[in-house]
């Protein structure tokens, strides 16, 4: 048995392509950094809280869209809105005057919708996911979609967690002038307490079918994703829990998933873990100083405990189909020390969605990935917007310590002329490559070069020789000794 990876990038996030019993490293999750802070939410529409910050790149423009709650005018509940900022390079965000709704008396804001209802339908945009359908048979008036989580009130007087939920699609030829244009699927289909928070989706041309990944409640209201898929985005497949191995069980707010874009067989996620204590205790009024432990009094007395009580934080997640998971338990974004307004619930936690490949600050220095995280929830201060980074393909690795350790990969086919490596290493640290047949022999003439050093892509060398085409065809093995160091992916090129 082999696996045909062409030319694919394959990545070292999971086991499924070694072979346990000839791999020594281990699994080690990575974690991005906290760079520079990029947005403050301030405008008079936002600043009663922001969440579920969304981009789609279409040609040259990025748009962000991102829910948000006006400050109440009448009564205590403010008005929920969706809003649109563009950039240019992703990093830069400026927010256009699109004069679609009024606020405060002026159009001039960014306003793209704001809440209504009917009869039947309460629409509080607690989430709107965006993407463009990229299925080549989408109406153009149907170039951009968003899905949208509504409450049927016909049987219910008030808006409750068990009202009858419904996932809305709203559609736009232009990204900016979305329409509701018919229910998805409801509760009944995925299960009670559906859509409570993003729920992603996207057309792949690899598939030739439509993704989706939506939040249930599982268990008497345990939060937890389910899958489906269509390809008419109209006749869904049965919903499945998704299956994450013998992973200790918690609940997750948010999923966060899409397909990793340097190597688009593999599904990433960072859902947002959701830790709910039971009251408000002794290391509750001593967190976050004086002031912050005030604010989450405060927040748990008006609003509701758990708003107190809950903290949320990333991790990480990964797949090949989809709906069997590798779950690292470990957290994703690292928790800072204690201010007055983080240790939150929805703080630092929930990342925008999806990822974006930036430069690094020297043009030498290559690219790198972006996430745009938010701060702030439930802080009296207007929410900012940080950009956290982190290596290309670095979300984990296999990893050796001082001692010398070795992977083994599963026999393979390939297409391509070269063998490229994304690794690190200490300054002591080394990395060699051994091809090896389908029985573990290495082969005659294909022990590497030392590799050590921090790159992204360094071509591997075979003795004096790069070339590795006489081997395409041929069953092979790859073999990774190495001391210091991690590996994160190949690719034959």
């Amino acid at each position: 048995m082999f696996i045909d990876i062409k030319n694919r990038r394959e990545v070292f996030w999971e086991d499924s392509m070694i072979i346990p019993e000839h791999t020594t490293a281990e699994l080690k999750l990575h974690n991005p950094v906290k760079k520079e802070h990029i947005f403050t939410f301030d405008a008079p529409w936002e600043t009663a809280g922001v969440g579920y910050t969304i981009t789609v790149k279409d040609g040259d423009i990025y748009r962000m869209y991102y829910v948000c709650d006006r400050p109440a005018t009448h009564g205590v509940y403010a008005t929920r809105v969706v809003c649109m900022m563009e950039s240019t390079d992703g990093k830069n965000w400026i927010r256009p005057n699109l004069g679609i709704y009024e606020h405060d008396g002026s159009t001039d804001n960014n306003i793209i919708l704001v809440n209504t209802s009917d009869d039947k339908l309460q629409e509080p945009f607690d989430n709107f996911f965006v993407f463009i359908d990229e299925n080549p048979d989408c109406l153009p008036e149907e170039k951009f979609k968003a899905l949208a989580l509504c409450r049927n009130l016909e049987e219910k007087e008030h808006i409750h967690w068990l009202s009858p939920r419904e996932m809305w699609l709203y559609t736009s030829a232009d990204g900016i002038h979305f329409k509701r244009n018919r229910m998805v699927v409801n509760s009944d289909f995925v299960g009670r307490g559906g859509f409570d928070s993003i729920n992603t989706a996207w057309w792949d041309k690899d598939d030739k079918k439509y993704h989706c990944f939506v939040r249930v409640f599982m268990k008497d209201r345990v939060r937890d994703i389910k899958y489906m898929e269509s390809t008419d985005f109209h006749n869904w497949s049965e919903p499945v829990l998704l299956n994450y191995g013998e992973s200790e069980e918690y609940e997750l707010y948010t999923n966060h998933i899409m397909k990793y874009y340097r190597a688009p067989h593999m599904f990433i996620g960072f859902p947002e873990r959701y830790i709910q204590r039971p009251s408000l205790g002794k290391n509750f009024e001593q967190m976050n100083g004086e002031e912050g432990a005030r604010l989450r009094k405060e927040r748990a007395e008006k609003l509701e405990l758990r708003i107190g009580t809950a903290i949320t934080e990333g991790i990480f997640m990964c797949s090949r189909d989809g709906k069997n998971w590798k779950r690292y338990d470990d957290m994703f974004f690292p928790l800072e020390q204690e201010h007055t307004n983080n240790w939150a619930y929805g703080d630092n936690s929930c990342p925008m969605y999806p990822l974006l490949e930036t430069d690094m600050p020297a043009p030498w220095e290559g690219k790198e990935i972006s996430f745009y995280v938010t701060e702030g929830s439930f802080s009296p201060n207007p929410h900012k917007l940080y950009r956290h980074s982190i290596r290309l393909d670095g979300f984990a690795s296999y990893h050796a310590d001082y001692e010398v350790k070795q992977v083994t990969t599963k026999s393979i086919l390939f297409t391509g002329n070269e063998l490229h490596l994304n690794f690190s290493t200490s300054a002591l640290g080394w990395i060699y490559v051994d091809v090896l047949d389908a029985n573990n022999k290495p082969l005659e003439g294909w022990h590497s070069c030392e590799l050590f050093g921090n790159t992204t892509d360094r071509t591997v060398y075979f003795g004096d020789s790069k070339e590795v085409s006489s081997l395409q065809g041929k069953v092979i093995r790859l073999r990774f000794t190495m001391r210091q160091a991690d590996i994160y992916s190949y690719q034959f090129e």
